[in-house]
């Protein structure tokens, strides 16, 4: 898989949308260094990977709201 433009801006949405949650839930922004982009069937996918140790509660990070309202402000993309 190439990385196109279309690639970086949802990094970049996706990137926005994890510090609108963390801001939000006044938790926070965690330093993620790497995202990791793929695509199936046509969709685009993006996932963060928190540095470790992070030093705060993953489990803030994990749960289930905080992952839909990261959803949510990407207008239901992956």
């Amino acid at each position: 898989m190439s990385i196109t433009t279309q690639h970086v801006a949802q990094t970049h949405h996706f990137m926005a949308a994890i510090q609108s949650t963390c801001n939000a839930r006044h938790i926070p922004m965690p330093d993620i260094r790497d995202v990791c982009i793929t695509e199936r069937s046509d969709r685009v996918y993006s996932f963060a990977i928190f540095p470790q140790p992070f030093g705060y509660k993953l489990e803030a990070y994990k749960d289930r709201r905080f992952l839909d309202q990261i959803s949510s402000s990407l207008n239901g993309l992956p």
